[in-house]
């Protein structure tokens, strides 16, 4: 039967799950306070670490979410709850909040054996008629039960939102991006002085990831790119691993630069290889493009100038097992494109296909202490004949002479390096002798495996900053151009589409890019693709084309 509070409530009071509006606000200062305030003192924007204080201060805070929110609960045996749920009136106007049972057990005396579905209703006369009815059919009851929350069911956001000075223009600060155990943050001036607690929000909301807490401090290194940072909260530990592209990245966060974000772009530039390809990775950082191209057979060259960077990407090298593969350097990143021409004409990365996999070895391993040779028949099992070949380690073909693609990703600066292109075929030529060089590439364009463009001249993938949001894709190829020594008039030159194919992801939506030609007068192959808003004035993107021979020989 229905319980009679169903006939005394007059209106519908709408539920709220959120934090009460009575919990006290942080204070942008540390001032003293009047009697009865409740202002809280905070850290000061830059000084001493505070984050014992600021934990103590959480501490205070956190019962002051306690908060019963009540419900209507249809009342049923245990054994029925299926059957009753499953009715299209009950399963309308069940509550359906995240984190939260539907169903729970019924804690009051004498029904041990009763559950409760609740209903996404406050008050009895809020419950629809037809629920009503089935109650009275089935002599259940309606009851009200009490949902009991506090600071561990509110999300961060939650929390944060609810003690920070309230700012509805900025929103709360609580993106970050993980890298391993690492949630490192980029707070605006303005939540300096509550970095502290807003780091510790953040630990103890995600206590099976996050260890470590950090927030940058200054801009990037212009040389290695790692940035200062401040420990939060957590874990004084910032050596972390990251998995991406079924590779497994371990790295100092301090010394190196790694962005979890790109691993889209990462996945996407690695996409573009094919297996058995020469790759020349001139800042490879850590590895993100280098080890998952070298796990998919390509044979690569991969360099950084940071010695952080560099052991990390050779014992990344080995921790993935693609050290055949993919051969580390740490020089000068026009330096490394000079000598990775003439690297891999040397073929200084042996023949590389790829790692092996569990089944191969043991199959390697079997062959080998039967005392097999290559091509020798071996028998699945003991007492069936010989009937399958074994290939006991044959070796894949010598990789090619030249470098099929260059990966420049130093954002900030990489289209200046293009300049180190011009000649480098000449150089090479001088070192080689020239008949060498044209008869491999010759040997490229007779190839059937690629499109007549790629049988002859590397392809480049250069990341670069622009803030001419209106006319992103000349601004990126004048630049280009000008590190390419190519005029304005040079038939080589590079022009980019009117809209590239990913123009339509840029965000900044309210500024028109200018349709400077027409897709007729484009470059082949030139590819300029939108990767990240990194500021308010500045995107990302990634600029893609193939080498003119008047570059690489310097005509």
């Amino acid at each position: 039967m229905a319980c009679s509070a169903s006939s005394s409530a007059t209106s519908a009071s709408p539920l709220s799950f959120a934090p009460s509006q009575s919990i006290p606000r942080l204070s942008y200062a540390a001032t003293a306070s009047s009697e009865g305030s409740t202002s809280h003192p905070v850290p000061p924007a830059r000084g001493a670490h505070q984050r014992k204080p600021v934990e103590a201060s959480l501490a205070k805070l956190k019962p002051l979410f306690d908060k019963k929110v009540r419900v209507i609960a249809l009342r049923v045996p245990a054994k029925e709850v299926g059957t009753i749920k499953s009715q299209s009136a009950v399963a309308a106007s069940t509550l359906v909040v995240p984190k939260l049972s539907s169903v729970v057990r019924d804690g009051s005396i004498g029904n041990a054996q009763s559950r409760l579905i609740l209903l996404k209703h406050a008050s009895a006369g809020e419950v629809p008629q037809d629920i009503t009815s089935l109650a009275l059919e089935r002599g259940l009851q309606l009851v009200p039960h009490d949902i009991a929350i506090g600071y561990d069911w509110y999300s961060a956001d939650e929390v944060l939102s609810a003690i920070l000075p309230e700012d509805d223009s900025k929103g709360t600060p609580t993106g970050y991006t993980i890298v391993g155990h690492i949630a490192h943050l980029n707070l605006r001036d303005e939540y300096l002085p509550f970095r502290f607690l807003i780091g510790q929000v953040i630990l103890e909301k995600n206590p099976s990831t996050i260890r470590t807490v950090v927030n940058k401090l200054d801009s990037i290194d212009t040389e290695f790119r790692f940035f200062q940072m401040e420990l939060l909260a957590g874990e004084e530990d910032y050596v972390t691993t990251a998995s991406e592209s079924n590779c497994t990245f371990t790295f100092d966060f301090r010394k190196v630069y790694f962005n979890s974000r790109l691993h889209t772009e990462h996945n996407r530039i690695v996409s573009l290889m094919r297996p058995g390809e020469v790759v020349s990775d001139v800042m490879a950082g850590v590895g993100p493009f280098a080890l998952p191209a070298a796990k998919m057979g390509c044979v690569v060259y991969a360099n950084d100038l940071n010695p952080a960077s560099y052991e990390s990407l050779v014992n990344n090298a080995k921790k993935n097992k693609v050290e055949g593969g993919c051969k580390c350097y740490c020089e000068d990143g026009r330096t490394f494109i000079r000598e990775s021409v003439k690297r891999a004409w040397r073929r200084e990365t042996a023949s590389w296909a790829g790692p092996k996999s569990s089944k191969q070895l043991n199959k390697l391993g079997r062959a080998r202490r039967m005392g097999l040779q290559d091509g020798e028949m071996v028998a699945q099992s003991s007492g069936e004949p010989a009937t399958k070949p074994i290939l006991v380690d044959t070796a894949p073909p010598p990789p090619s002479r030249l470098v099929d693609h260059f990966i420049m990703n130093l954002p900030a600066s990489a289209l200046q390096f293009l300049d180190a292109f011009r000649g480098a075929y000449r150089s090479l030529a001088q070192e080689i002798g020239r008949q060498a060089l044209d008869e491999a590439i010759q040997q490229k364009r007779q190839s059937t495996s690629r499109s007549v463009q790629a049988r002859e001249w590397p392809m480049v993938h250069v990341h670069c900053f622009t803030k001419e949001l209106n006319r992103p894709y000349e601004d990126i190829c004048q630049r280009a151009n000008t590190a390419l020594g190519l005029s304005s008039t040079h038939p080589d030159r590079l022009i980019a589409p009117s809209f590239p194919p990913s123009a339509a992801h840029s965000c900044h939506t309210g500024v028109p890019i200018e349709a400077l030609r027409s897709e007729e007068s484009a470059t082949p192959e030139v590819s300029l693709h939108w990767v990240r808003k990194v500021a308010p004035n500045k995107d990302m993107y990634c600029l893609s084309f193939r080498l003119p021979a008047s570059v690489l020989f310097d005509e």
